[in-house]
């Protein structure tokens, strides 16, 4: 009875900020408390911890946590439940028969860590976080009071959250709580299934510590290989059943969490703290058999869950910790890559993933040479002591170019990930297959010729930015994929047919032949991809002067014979419900990034397109009377 009434104070405790709220002093339990309570239900907890037999007698359902009357309102009613809308209220009755002693300290020890543990190493991150803004910010970092005070809590905070003891425990109840949801998961077709209740934050609690330990205290996951395995073979349960979790930002954490505690450091760019070298949990990426069959479909499908859902700051950091992932799958044997051309069979998710990736490559690709222009310019003006003397807004030019600095960091590692992504996905002659759709295939000739244009001309390669190697600007590398991309497409005549119609064809004439030669005088391919390249200039030259040459045969065409939006002749026109015509692909693109009628914004799906037999017969009889008019003039 004494432990659930020591929760109940507390709920307000969990709390992301470096210091506790004080409105909370004297009426919430102080953290060494919890944290020592927390130390007391582990030490508790141990038999069933090291038990499996023991553990299995943990009730596979979450109405202890909804009976208030058994756990004296140690958890609030409030809580937010993994799936609302899944969640049946009437599933929420109290718990029928006895709650065994095990049952009990299971879910008692679960909110303990959650009030003290785990929110005292939010805040604890926030503190780093905290001290590393002041210290770049400090005129005089080792003389700085107010860095002195807070380095010192950082210090303090780090003896009593890294006891060994209380994480060996704490990694050992992991395990436990991860193969107990696993448990859950499988009543999940049961009618009365608990598994929508459970609390959110138990899924949230075990991603969160473990990763912190991760990231600030790798050392405490030696020796935990069997209770990362059972947390890995959760998240990717799930994460490939995305209907589970109703919270974006939750299975966000996942990605964050497979990449921080399961890639080597190898992989990692930004590995920092991490160990250096390979740990027995890091296999379960490329070796395990539920990551070879499910993990790179989920994350495909996370990479494009993330758009709709996560801030401007968040989405550029979880995408491009996603895409390393996806990176690191590709390249780990043939049962990962029979998953990725799996995923591409699937037609209109993957065309959906494609197009998302094709426009934020080239947003990124945009945002990054522009930003890197004012940072050129900020660089050469300082240069010239005395024009910058004279410069009467220094502080605002240097706040701006910090801001510019940081924002082309961020978008530089994912824009290089993205554009490695689009090349090595289309080396795949299976994945190919989706980018030659009619709808798709426009999207990737504009993204390839659009970045070409970004970097072939004064604003790319030729760039000369003081710091690109500390932003991670690679623009021969960038170049290189790029072309390597195009090359993929170099056997198909579709594709040299769409880089002749695409409008930076036209517009920049000499865009591939520029390209061609800057690669030629770099050295960034082989010989025989210089020959591919080589192809794909001549045969969209080629393209080009036939579609010029048909466009001129076909003289005046009727205006209704023509695709509203890009005035060519349709080929398979459909008719929308507001009555206008469009070339289906054209159409199909449009509603790949907006799901409205392109004429009267109301809602639109694919399903509501009707073929329009009666125009495309009538184009086709126009055709056939001017052959018959040409023939007879011959």
């Amino acid at each position: 009875v004494y432990t659930p009434h020591t929760h109940k104070p507390n709920p307000h405790k969990h709390t992301p900020h470096p210091t506790p709220p004080r409105t909370y002093f004297g009426q919430v339990s102080s953290d060494g408390f919890l944290l020592n309570l927390g130390f007391v239900l582990l030490e508790l907890s141990k038999p069933f911890l090291e038990e499996q037999t023991k553990a299995n007698l943990i009730r596979t359902d979450t109405k202890f946590v909804a009976a208030a009357e058994r756990h004296y309102g140690a958890f609030p009613d409030d809580l937010q439940p993994l799936s609302p809308s899944a969640a049946d209220p009437a599933a929420a009755a109290a718990a029928d028969g006895d709650v065994n002693f095990i049952t009990q300290c299971f879910f008692l020890t679960w909110r303990v860590l959650h009030l003290g543990l785990v929110s005292q190493l939010a805040r604890h991150e926030n503190l780093l976080r905290h001290i590393n803004r002041i210290h770049h910010q400090s005129a005089d970092p080792a003389n700085d009071l107010q860095l002195s005070r807070f380095m010192q809590q950082q210090f303090g905070t780090m003896v009593s959250l890294y006891q060994p003891a209380l994480l060996s425990g704490a990694m050992a109840f992991v395990g436990t709580a991860a193969r107990w949801i696993m448990r859950l998961l499988g009543t999940r077709a049961n009618p009365d299934s608990q598994l929508p209740r459970m609390p959110e934050h138990f899924v949230e609690d075990l991603v969160a510590l473990t990763m912190h330990l991760a990231i600030y205290e790798p050392h405490a996951l030696e020796g935990a290989s069997s209770h990362l395995t059972s947390l890995f073979e959760c998240v990717v349960a799930l994460l490939s059943e995305p209907q589970l979790v109703h919270s974006p930002h939750l299975r966000a954490k996942f990605a964050q969490l497979l990449y921080h505690v399961y890639l080597a450091a190898e992989h990692k760019p930004d590995a920092g703290r991490a160990m250096k070298f390979a740990q027995p949990h890091q296999n379960l990426l490329q070796m395990h058999p539920r990551a070879q069959v499910d993990l790179a479909q989920a994350l495909l499908k996370l990479y494009g869950a993330v758009e709709a859902h996560l801030d401007v700051y968040e989405k550029p950091d979880v995408r491009c910790r996603i895409a390393r992932l996806l990176k690191h799958l590709w390249g780990s044997g043939t049962e990962h890559r029979n998953t990725f051309q799996r995923i591409a069979a699937e037609q209109e998710s993957f065309v959906r993933f494609a197009n998302g990736l094709m426009n934020e490559t080239n947003s990124l690709v945009a945002n990054i040479m522009d930003k890197l222009t004012e940072i050129r310019n900020v660089q050469v003006l300082r240069q010239d002591a005395a024009k910058w003397a004279a410069e009467p807004n220094q502080d605002d030019l240097l706040a701006r170019h910090a801001e510019n600095e940081r924002s082309v960091k961020a978008n530089l590692s994912l824009g290089n990930e993205t554009i490695h992504m689009l090349a090595y996905l289309t080396s795949d002659s299976e994945i190919q297959k989706p980018f030659l759709l009619p709808e798709i295939l426009p999207r990737l000739t504009t993204t390839v010729l659009s970045v070409l244009t970004k970097l072939v001309g004064a604003k790319g390669v030729n760039i000369k930015v003081n710091n690109a190697e500390e932003l991670d600007f690679r623009p021969q590398e960038m170049l290189a994929e790029l072309c390597r991309t195009i090359i993929h497409f170099a056997p198909y005549e579709s594709f040299h047919a769409a880089i002749a119609a695409d409008g930076y064809y036209h517009t920049s004439p000499g865009l591939l032949p520029k390209a061609l030669s800057t690669v030629k005088k770099l050295h960034i391919l082989t010989a025989a991809e210089v020959e591919e390249l080589e192809r794909v200039v001549t045969s969209s030259g080629a393209a080009a002067e036939a579609a010029a040459a048909a466009e001129a045969e076909d003289g005046d065409v009727p205006e209704d014979f023509l695709d509203p939006i890009l005035c060519t002749i349709m080929t398979d026109p459909v008719r929308l419900p507001s009555g206008h015509v469009m070339q289906r692909a054209t159409i199909l693109q449009h509603l790949l990034n907006d799901e409205h009628n392109p004429f009267t914004r109301a809602p639109l799906k694919v399903e509501e397109l009707v073929d329009a037999d009666d125009i495309k017969a009538k184009i086709a009889h126009w055709r056939e009377s001017r052959m018959e008019v040409e023939t007879g003039l011959k």
